[in-house]
Formats: C-alpha cells, sequence, structure tokens
C-alpha cells in the first residue's frame, strides 16, 4: 500500500459568544471535526489556512484581520481513499491546529459549508462534552481545557 505524508492545518473557530464551529467531514463518519485541510506546495501554514477555512466555510480569516493563535502540533495516520482514484492509501499526517477568536457573535456569521465541511453550526463551548466529536478534536479541545 502506497504511503503519503501531508502537512495539515485546522481552526477551532470561537466566536464572541463562546461558540465553536463543528461540522461534517467524509472521513470522520458523521462525527464533528473543525475546518482545515492539507498544505499546499509553497504556502505557508497561515496561507493555508485561510485559504482552508474560507473555503470550506466562508470565513475570510486574514481579511477579518484575525490573528491566529498556534497550538500545540500533534500526529496521526489514517487509511484514506483518494477521490480522484479511489485509491487506498495510508496518510501520515502531522495537524497544525489554530484558535481563532471571532469579534462577532455566532449568527452574524455567514457560514457558506462546501462538501467537506458540511452542516457546519455553532456549539456553546459548555456543551461540548456531549458531541459526537472526532477523537483529535477532543483530545484538543480536552487540552484547551474546553471539555473534561
Amino acid at each position: 500500500m502506497r504511503t503519503i505524508k501531508r502537512e495539515i492545518v485546522s481552526a477551532f473557530i470561537i466566536s464572541a459568544d463562546k461558540k465553536l464551529l463543528l461540522g461534517n467531514a467524509r472521513v470522520y463518519n458523521n462525527q464533528l471535526v473543525i475546518p482545515g485541510g492539507g498544505i499546499d506546495e509553497g504556502e505557508t501554514e497561515l496561507e493555508a489556512l485561510n485559504r482552508e477555512v474560507k473555503e470550506e466555510t466562508g470565513i475570510d480569516i486574514e481579511g477579518l484581520g484575525i490573528k491566529p493563535e498556534k497550538l500545540k502540533e500533534s500526529s496521526g495516520k489514517s487509511l484514506k481513499k483518494l477521490k480522484d482514484t479511489n485509491e487506498e492509501v495510508a496518510v501520515y499526517m502531522n495537524f497544525n491546529p489554530y484558535l481563532v477568536l471571532l469579534v462577532n457573535k455566532s449568527d452574524e456569521v455567514s457560514l457558506v459549508p462546501d462538501d467537506d465541511f458540511s452542516n457546519g453550526a455553532w456549539y456553546p463551548l459548555g456543551e461540548l462534552h456531549a458531541q459526537n466529536l472526532a477523537q483529535p478534536v477532543r483530545t484538543a479541545l480536552e487540552h484547551l481545557g474546553y471539555i473534561k
């Protein structure tokens, strides 16, 4: 089986009224995730973060003048079927998460989710423990102190 190494960026986007943006991604089978994706060749982490968040949610981090805060990196691996060829590959990923604090309340943010981040919705921070979170998201939220 072929292996691929990927650098991934992701964003914990928290609104001014203390809600986290979560959605679904096809690779996590109905578990909630944060927006993010791979860093393209020649991109910096922040350029990739802004592109991925804008593509998946419609939120323009850079255009809003927000300075994302880099969080602790982690790594993982999974099996994945490539979209274009349907080939199954082993993917080794280095995750580069960021915290993005919005000045707007959740109901003031227009979301335009795409197919890699569907059903985007805002979840109160105090209710995250009860959500069906993907394990990397749950682990990061525990580290941040948002869930126990």
